[in-house]
């Protein structure tokens, strides 16, 4: 029965429109129990959203929930300084192994604000058949439904101490001048009629953010090259590539211009249609391609994969890949010329 606000991102950056959070954080004053969640770094887009927001939803009335699980890898979170109620993370996105094991870090002061209306095992105390009641455990294992990975788990404290041994400082370090290598090739990727080759979101810098970049590549006449006809040729060169909407729609959605009218028109009347079935109806593009580096990256990584995107200079994209449509442009026709603006954003074009 709760209600769910979505604050919306600037287009040229995308970063969070405080503007809009700060309108939508005075919102429901005399509710008793409100939530704001926010990822401290974007999954898709690399972008860190400043941990101030914690305290200002916090003097609102707000409880916060921090996705740390993109953050935490490669940059220091100092829960002295910063105050969250929840934060969420992922062990195997820090140091690699085990996979499948994450947290959630529960503010002892917050922890009997979890309702849980249900049990299975593990997670109960009693049970009773006849009287139709049961009582959860009293601690965290209340919400570790059954058999948890106990095989695995000393593996977390190995991790950990190595993490530690290298010292996180030193890797966020290593990550920034990776990340500010990459950011100056990219711009001198152009064909030779001076169109880019490769369209990059978000931060432009290194300044507020991390080691993951979201990205398209387009041909000699500014085509959209498809996602999957990028990863393919990857994929022969011997490189890994993440493509798609990275399980983040909203995004995708505003990097190519996916109104609310247009998905509203998709979505009714329909039931079990796929992700190409939507790109055929709206004759839109979606998804792009995600770069990320991290502890193990080296500089010639990176130069490996610069060396393969030249590979598509002043090509055209072919007509067997080609969509039958004007997919994704390098000036998305929902961002308008002369006053540069989106729904009170700006737009910078590279």
């Amino acid at each position: 029965g709760g209600a769910v606000t979505y604050t919306p991102m600037k287009v040229d950056d995308l970063s969070i429109d405080v503007s809009a959070l700060t309108k939508h954080l005075h919102e429901h004053p005399g509710k008793r129990s409100k939530l704001f969640a926010f990822p401290a770094q974007s999954n898709v887009s690399g972008v860190q959203h400043s941990l101030s927001l914690i305290k200002k939803a916090q003097d609102q009335g707000w409880d916060v929930l921090l996705d740390a699980s993109a953050f935490v890898p490669s940059s220091k979170l100092d829960l002295l300084s910063v105050s969250p109620d929840f934060v969420s993370l992922s062990f195997y996105k820090i140091f690699g192994y085990p996979t499948g094991i994450g947290c959630l870090l529960v503010k002892k002061s917050k922890f009997n604000t979890l309702k849980k209306p249900w049990f299975s095992g593990g997670t109960v105390a009693l049970s009773a058949v006849k009287h139709n009641g049961y009582l959860l455990k009293p601690d965290h294992e209340r919400f570790e439904n059954g058999t948890v990975n106990y095989l695995d788990i000393p593996a977390i404290t190995n991790g950990l101490d190595f993490i530690s041994a290298i010292g996180i400082e030193k890797i966020h370090h290593r990550i920034t001048a990776l990340c500010e290598f990459f950011l100056e090739q990219i711009p001198m990727l152009r064909h030779s009629n001076g169109l880019p080759l490769i369209k990059l979101y978000g931060p432009k810098s290194t300044v507020n953010r991390g080691g993951t970049f979201l990205l398209n590549f387009f041909d000699e006449y500014g085509r959209a090259y498809p996602f999957l006809f990028v990863e393919e040729e990857a994929n022969a060169n011997k490189i890994s590539l993440r493509t798609g909407c990275f399980c983040n729609p909203g995004i995708d959605e505003m990097n190519h211009c996916l109104s609310e009218d247009e998905l509203r028109s998709y979505f009714v009347g329909r039931e079990h249609e796929d992700y190409y079935d939507k790109i055929d109806f709206l004759k839109k593009t979606r998804g792009a391609v995600r770069v990320s580096v991290g502890l193990a990256t080296t500089k010639r990584d990176i130069e490996k994969f610069i060396k393969f995107t030249k590979k598509f200079l002043n090509r055209t994209v072919p007509k067997d890949a080609l969509m039958a449509f004007d997919a994704t442009s390098l000036k998305p026709d929902c961002l308008k010329e002369g006053d540069g603006k989106l729904n009170n954003t700006h737009f910078v074009s590279i």
